[in-house]
This record gives structure tokens, C-alpha cells and sequence, in this order.
């Protein structure tokens, strides 16, 4: 599964204000990844219809991130009450897009036999079902629900009407310790073979294209692998996430010796840049920290990112502080010489 973080218009999201995700809703886009990706980072001129934007969209192919989930998009037309949904019967007077998360599912931009009618038996490609299953997976752990609720994974009115998305919300069993080893030493083993795109296998017996020259990819847990939640493709980075302590989802890490650790679809691609918490934030600088908030870019190398600051238990005092520290004299802060 390759997870692909996309870029986006700000007016494509808004803030969920208080309301926290409750559910996935499933969309049926007759689209190209290309065409949803070009809209995506045009300004939204239509507020109020569906199909305006999306948190992720999958294909064959690869899953795209577009939206954090920390943010509400432009799904649902606000004129949806998506009757007979008990979710949506229990926030009554509140617009779905605030409390769910969107994924388009690309069928491609020629139909298949759309509109769509109960019976009509169309056939999913097999990896556009793996790939939606392991990003369900994911949005699962990320939200803290579960998905294996059938209430919890909509569709959005009669799109996929002849999904069967009962089976997708099964859970992914990883491989137990030990056997993931195992596995890399039969693989090892084998004659070489052509491949346009080297793959590496992942603890959970997936495959995953490799990115960048370097013999490993590092992760959180361990692996030397690519999972789910993040990628880091330069020398001696870190993508941590996954349902650990770290935590974080979709993050890459392109930028030698860089790390993208917690928050969502973060990107340390500066040398020696961190991107830390939050959600869509870019550190292309080198040597540049961006430490939460939200859809934050770096502008300057060495320098340190944040949307706003609050500094606790400053000392009141200069005495014994070296130089450089702040400390605060009656509540105006000032620099020891």
C-alpha cells in the first residue's frame, strides 16, 4: 500500500469546532486520481454541495492524503440528512462533514455501469478493496473508533451501492514476532527477479514500493520498513506513527537525518528538519522544526516553526541563568546578556 500525501487549497477545509469524528462516509467518484488531485488545490467556489473535497481518495494504485482529520471537509451537501443513518439521527441539526471523515473511492473516469442500481454486480479491482481496507484500518486507530460497527462506515447515499464493505472492516492481523524475519529470510533466498519498482515486505505481509537510494526505510516500530503511517525515504530518518506510543499517521520523511513524528500527514523533507504533532505541516527547510498546529510551512533553515507559543515556568530571576535564557522580570520577559 503506498500512501501518497497530496497538496490542497486551504478553502477545500474548515474546523470541526467542537465535534470530534464519529464515522467514515464512502463516496463514489467517476473521477481520475489526476482530476481529483487538480480540484483539490483549486479554491472551492461551491460551499454547500458534495463532492467538494476529501480527506483521502483511493484507488488501484495508491491511497492519497489530502486533508488532515483533525479538519472537516466539503463532502456532504448540506442539503444530505443521510436518512436512515442513526449517527446522523443522533447529532440532529449538525452538518455530517463535521463529525465524519471522507474518502473518495475512484472507480475511474469511465463508470462502471453507473448510475449505480441494486444488482448491477460490478467488480472491484482486488487492491482498490486491500487498499481501502488498510486505510479504514487506519482512520480507525487514528479516530479511536471502530470500524468493525457497520454504523460507523457509511456510504453516501446510493454511490457503491454493490460494495460489500462488510469484509473491510475486518481487522488486519500483523504477523506474530518472529515470523516477519522468517519471511525476509525466504524472500532472501530467492533468485533475483525484473522489477520496475523495488518492493520491500512489510511485518504485515504486505508489499510496499521502496523510495529513495538508501538500503532501509526506518520506522517507529522497528521494522526497517514502510507501513501504513508513515514513510521516511532519507538517510537515517524517522517516520513514526502507527498505534503506538508515538502515534501520527500518513507522515513522511524525505530529508536526510529528518523526522515526522505524531500529528497527520506531516512532511520533514529539509535535511535534518523536524515536523512534530499537528497536522499537515512541511518543513522543507534544513535544520527547521515545525512543532504543531496546523498546515504550518517552513520559511527559513535553522529556524524553529509553531502557530502559538506559551512558555511555563519561566524564572523570575537572572541570577545563575547563562546566557541567553529567558527570564521574566514582573512579567516583561528579557534575555540574560
Amino acid at each position: 500500500m503506498t500512501i501518497l500525501n497530496k497538496p490542497f487549497h486551504a478553502t477545500r477545509a474548515h474546523s470541526r469546532g467542537v465535534n470530534t469524528v464519529q464515522a467514515i462516509i464512502l463516496h463514489e467518484i467517476n473521477e481520475s486520481a489526476g482530476q481529483v488531485d487538480g480540484r483539490m488545490q483549486t479554491a472551492l467556489t461551491h460551499v454547500g454541495l458534495a463532492h467538494q473535497s476529501y480527506h483521502y481518495a483511493v484507488d488501484a494504485s495508491a491511497i492519497r492524503a489530502y486533508v488532515p482529520i483533525t479538519d472537516a471537509v466539503y463532502a456532504i451537501a448540506d442539503t444530505d440528512t443521510m436518512s436512515p443513518w442513526t449517527i446522523a439521527a443522533a447529532n440532529p441539526g449538525i452538518e455530517p462533514d463535521l463529525y465524519t471523515v471522507n474518502i473518495a473511492v475512484l472507480i475511474g473516469a469511465a463508470p462502471m455501469s453507473n448510475p449505480c442500481v441494486p444488482g448491477c454486480e460490478r467488480t472491484y479491482p482486488a487492491q482498490l478493496l486491500q487498499n481501502l481496507q488498510r486505510l479504514l484500518s487506519m482512520i480507525g486507530i487514528a479516530a479511536s473508533i471502530d470500524i468493525t460497527d457497520t454504523e460507523i462506515v457509511w456510504r453516501h447515499g446510493t454511490e457503491l451501492c454493490d460494495l460489500d464493505v462488510e469484509p473491510l472492516l475486518e481487522p488486519i492481523e500483523p504477523l506474530d514476532p518472529g515470523q516477519e524475519d522468517w519471511l525476509c529470510d525466504r524472500l532472501a533466498a530467492l533468485p533475483l527477479g525484473e522489477s520496475e519498482t523495488p518492493m520491500l515486505v512489510g511485518s504485515d505481509c504486505a508489499l510496499y514500493p521502496y523510495h529513495g537510494d538508501h538500503p532501509w526505510q526506518i520506522n517507529a516500530n522497528g521494522t526497517g520498513r514502510q507501513t501504513q503511517f508513515g514513510i521516511a525515504s532519507g538517510e537515517n530518518s524517522v517516520a513514526a506513527g502507527g498505534a503506538d506510543e508515538e502515534g501520527g499517521i500518513s507522515n513522511e520523511a524525505s530529508g536526510d537525518f529528518s523526522a515526522a513524528i505524531g500529528g497527520i500527514s506531516n512532511v520533514a523533507s529539509g535535511d535534518s528538519s523536524a515536523a512534530i504533532g499537528g497536522g499537515g505541516n512541511v518543513a522543507t527547510h534544513d535544520h527547521a522544526v515545525i512543532a504543531g498546529g496546523q498546515n504550518l510551512a517552513s520559511v527559513a533553515n535553522d529556524t524553529l516553526h509553531c502557530a502559538k507559543l506559551a512558555i511555563l515556568g519561566i524564572p523570575t530571576s537572572a541570577a545563575g541563568l547563562p546566557s541567553g535564557m529567558i527570564w521574566s522580570d514582573g512579567g516583561t520577559l528579557k534575555i540574560v546578556p
